[in-house]
């Protein structure tokens, strides 16, 4: 995290870097012998970072073998989450529900799930994207969002159409 922080830092210095072919930019921070061997890798790079940022929507598939599963961990997996989206990410936890808290949506009372509440769509899509990649790693077996729906079982299959995903909201399982 610190290289890649000092990487950003010394690239803003760089002069019109946004108007730089990226591997132009990128090799008058991070010099290398060849500055056009990242060239090739571009369109992935940009792909996924769209993906990872939300730009584009149900770009982010897992599948992992039956074998690979591990034990829920919800709580762990929301720790992370507001360690990479920041503190002030909105969770309405299945305890929450049973308690009385929460949304009060008849539908989900007593559901064991977190819910996420999202802003807009892009950072739905981000936070969505976050939880099906970290899927294996905290246990999480199903991702639903905006009329999307991922689960392991079919994780091979990507994202398939959920006419009740919310788009406020992004649940996790």
């Amino acid at each position: 995290m610190q290289s890649t922080s000092k990487f950003f830092d010394a690239l803003v210095k760089v002069k019109d870097y946004l108007d730089r072919d990226l591997h132009d930019a990128a090799q008058r921070v991070q010099r290398s012998a060849d500055g056009t061997a990242y060239a090739q890798h571009e369109p992935d790079g940009k792909l996924l970072a769209r993906a990872f940022t939300g730009r584009e929507a149900a770009a982010v598939r897992c599948w992992f073998s039956p074998d690979k599963r591990t034990s829920p961990r919800r709580p762990e997996a929301i720790r992370e989450m507001r360690r990479a989206f920041g503190s002030h990410l909105q969770v309405e936890t299945a305890a929450q529900r049973a308690a009385g808290g929460g949304t009060g949506d008849a539908a989900a009372a007593g559901r064991d799930f977190e819910a996420i509440r999202v802003s807009n769509q892009r950072t739905g899509w981000a936070v969505a994207s976050w939880a099906v990649t970290h899927a294996q790693v905290y246990g999480l077996t199903e991702v639903r969002y905006a009329g999307r729906h991922w689960t392991v079982e079919e994780g091979h299959d990507g994202w398939t159409k959920d006419a009740e995903a919310p788009t406020t909201k992004v649940i996790i399982r």
